[in-house]
Parts: structure tokens; sequence; C-alpha cells
């Protein structure tokens, strides 16, 4: 399916990191070294807050008197769903899920 790969690369890359990062932190049981997970964790939150708030390219149109400076696409790709939608939307839902009984969590995810 190939209408279903993401026209940008960045779309798969950005949220690569952010379930191995959620788990680091998650499973962590070393107190002092919580601060280091959670800095990892709320790195990759704000890569992917940074991506999904800057236009694309497709979205910047060079002959509008308007400057486009929020993305307002629908997807991490644009208005299609994408594979890289398929992959990191259930690891978003995981963190949520865990954000709702793990209390410590829930601040970071919010």
């Amino acid at each position: 399916y190939p209408h279903l790969s993401p026209k940008y690369k960045e779309s798969f890359d950005v949220g690569c990191n952010l379930f191995a990062k959620f788990s680091a932190y998650i499973k962590n049981t070393k107190k002092e070294a919580n601060k280091n997970f959670e800095k990892s964790l709320l790195r990759e939150f704000k890569r992917l807050d940074t991506y999904l708030n800057t236009p694309l390219l497709e979205e910047i149109d060079a002959n509008s008197a308007e400057e486009l400076t929020v993305s307002r696409r629908l997807f991490l790709d644009g208005d299609q769903l994408t594979l890289a939608d398929c992959s990191l939307l259930p690891k978003l839902n995981i963190i949520k899920v865990s954000c709702s009984q793990h209390g410590r969590i829930c601040q970071l995810a919010a």
C-alpha cells in the first residue's frame, strides 16, 4: 500500500524513541535516576509536539500573504493517515492508559 507510506521521513522518525523512553521511565526503580529518565521522556514529547506544530512544506503557500506559523494538518504526515500514525498511535494510547493508572506519569504526559 504505497499510499500509506509517509511523504516525509521525519514523520516516521519523530515518534520512534518515544515508547522506548517511556518504557525506561516507567520501569525505573532507582529514585536518583528518575530525573534523567524524566528529562529524556519529556524531550521526546517536546520533539513530537514541535514536529506536529511545525508546518510541512506542502502546507506553506509561497503566494499567500498570510504566514502559516502553526501546522493545521490532522496527522503526522498531512491530512491522511499513514503507517507512521499507525505505528505511533497505539504507543500513545498505552502511555495514556498508563497515565490514568500511575499518578506520577500523568503530569508528564499532560
